[in-house]
């Protein structure tokens, strides 16, 4: 990943052919381990273990169908005996569209050496059959631009503060196949069996299971030094996403620098498909601007 913002990234990902079987996960929640295991702590899978890395505490951010197995998941052992329990199936389940409405409110930070800047905030709604998504992106400066698709029957509308009186009308070609939920990359991260489960951590004082993203590609290197894969924390009792954490090498001081890249996942909530809800999928009100058409 890279510092695109993050749902510009999203909205590129194919989507899945079709949902790979997983547990419910109510029946096993009372089961599942609630312990907070130390990351220095190797975890013992199948009788091996599995030396977890100190690292710091997602985004965001990429599909095959897949079997029972996945390559690269960990299963997580259940005490007592009881089966075990796929963290990474638990989290893709939970992310799993469904009727209504979803929205969610994203910050994306950055981090070069000491400087720590917020660099989008964005909050989202979107709906599948048909497929619906409004997104209001708020940049470093302040700047508001708002977009509304709506795919039956196709049409973008697009609205900036930098030209506030103008909504730009579109019908781009290829979204409605290649479009689905604002999380399908980390869905699609899953069904390409590229999850890790770490461990279980905290995140603010809350209980999280770690998840580490095994790209395909290597990670860069700094300093002759490769660095860490992306990870995903997600919360340890509905398995939504929290954060996503990034890294890789800026030059933007003329020297090669580590660059994090943090997307924070302040709301991750399914509403249920009312007038209200369906409301907040349509492009606001804008006084005063007229409807541009574009080719």
């Amino acid at each position: 990943m890279n510092d695109t913002p993050v749902i510009e990234r999203l909205r590129r990902v194919n989507p899945l052919p079709q949902e790979p079987d997983s547990p419910p996960i109510a029946p096993l929640l009372e089961r599942l381990d609630e312990s907070v295991r130390s990351l220095h702590e190797p975890l013992r899978i199948g009788g091996s273990t599995r030396g977890a890395r100190v690292r710091r505490p997602l985004a965001l951010a990429g599909a095959a169908a897949c079997g029972i197995a996945l390559g690269g998941l960990v299963l997580m052992a259940i005490p007592g005996g009881g089966g075990t329990f796929n963290v990474a199936a638990a989290m893709y389940r939970a992310l799993t569209p469904d009727a209504g409405v979803l929205q969610m409110t994203t910050i994306t930070e950055r981090t070069i050496g000491s400087q720590t800047a917020t660099t989008m905030h964005e909050q989202l709604w979107t709906a599948q059959k048909p497929r619906r998504m409004r997104i209001v992106m708020t940049d470093a400066e302040g700047e508001v631009s708002e977009s509304a698709l709506d795919t039956a029957p196709l049409k973008l509308l697009q609205w900036s503060q930098w030209q506030p009186d103008v909504i730009k009308q579109s019908a781009p070609g290829g979204v409605e196949t290649t479009e689905r939920s604002p999380v399908e990359a980390l869905r699609e991260l899953y069904a390409k069996g590229e999850l890790t489960v770490v461990g279980k951590t905290t995140l603010d004082g809350r209980a999280v299971w770690q998840l580490e993203v095994h790209p395909s590609a290597p990670t860069p290197t700094l300093n002759g030094q490769r660095l860490p894969n992306p990870e995903v924390l997600v919360d340890a009792s509905t398995f939504v996403p929290l954060e996503f954490v990034d890294e890789s090498v800026a030059n933007e001081h003329g020297t090669p620098e580590l660059l994090i890249s943090k997307v924070h996942y302040i709301e991750y909530q399914q509403l249920p498909t009312t007038p209200q809800s369906e409301a907040l999928l349509q492009l606001a009100e804008h006084p005063g601007a007229h409807v541009q058409n574009e080719e």
